[in-house]
């Protein structure tokens, strides 16, 4: 999910983030300035008043950040269809409304599908990212905004956010290791790693006891 982060004097926080369903969201501001801010000076400084609608009030509402190790199908055009509605209907009543969307451009499961397309990882998110770009015109979704995790202004948003949080003293340095579910997406307790078999390719090996995907032993910094 994609949450609205707005910034305070002492801490971040979120302003009223209520899940709409079909991993939607709305954030419910009167200051937002949302990703606008990202090419300012500070990245992080998105509390900018807005208010130009009739209520006076901002609205954002964002989609799912879609992975892009596949194409879209039939979810994926749920929920870009539940967003749109949600941000047209509160156009209608005069909120000033901004609907963002995007692609998630990182992880194992990318690297992955791309080496079995035999192209660069980011060849590989260019041709996807793109299919959801199609699918929401096909669609004819008004979407504000369309991010992608590897646009330099959003390495610039996430760079800028763990070099505060370091200077607070909120980031300790070390390493992890345990059992990690590449198809999961997470890594798996000890407790529930068991012997299995690959659903993909038939053989033995360790398996997450809830979801009976294949696990491997990682360490990582």
């Amino acid at each position: 999910f994609i949450l609205a982060v707005f910034e305070q004097p002492d801490s971040l926080c979120t302003k009223f983030a209520m899940p709409l369903g079909g991993g939607v969201f709305a954030c419910f501001s009167s200051s937002m300035h949302c990703l606008d801010a990202i090419s300012n000076a500070d990245p992080l400084d998105f509390g900018v008043s807005v208010g130009d609608g009739a209520c006076g009030r901002g609205q954002l509402v964002t989609t799912p950040i879609f992975y892009v190790n596949g194409k879209p199908h039939v979810g994926h055009a749920y929920t870009v269809v539940l967003s749109d509605f949600f941000a047209r209907s509160y156009r209608l009543i005069g909120y000033d409304t901004r609907l963002i969307t995007g692609t998630d451009e990182h992880g194992f499961k990318v690297a992955r599908a791309a080496r079995a397309a035999n192209v660069s990882p980011l060849e590989f998110c260019d041709s996807v990212s793109a299919c959801f770009r199609t699918m929401n015109e096909r669609l004819e979704v008004r979407y504000d905004d369309f991010v992608r995790t590897t646009e330099p202004r959003h390495k610039r948003v996430v760079q800028a956010l763990w070099r505060r949080l370091e200077r607070r003293g909120h980031i300790e340095h070390g390493t992890y290791e345990g059992w990690y579910s590449v198809a999961d997406e997470h890594f798996v307790p000890d407790d529930d790693v068991v012997s299995g078999t690959d659903p993909n390719t038939g053989e033995q090996c360790h398996v997450s006891r809830e979801t009976g995907q294949p696990v491997e032993r990682i360490e990582e910094p």
